[in-house]
């Protein structure tokens, strides 16, 4: 499983809504996720990821190419 397709799975789980199909491009803000969903996804990725995020850093991330590349960081 590519670091993209983990992303995506982890995103899925979160989310409530029916998700159209989610790309690196995709706008984190288009996801409708209120505050606790994004604490809750920053958390789940640290796990995931092995690592840990800043949140400053982590709510900076526009798209999921951003989170991909703050997680390689």
């Amino acid at each position: 499983m590519s670091d993209l397709e983990q992303l995506v799975s982890i995103i899925q789980r979160i989310s409530e809504l029916p998700l159209e199909p989610l790309t690196g491009e995709t706008r984190i803000d288009g996801l409708a996720f209120d505050s606790l969903d994004l604490l809750e996804l920053q958390m789940e990725i640290d796990d995931a990821f092995r690592v840990q995020m800043e949140l400053d850093a982590f709510l900076q991330c526009e798209t999921l190419n951003d989170l991909l590349a703050l997680i390689k960081d």
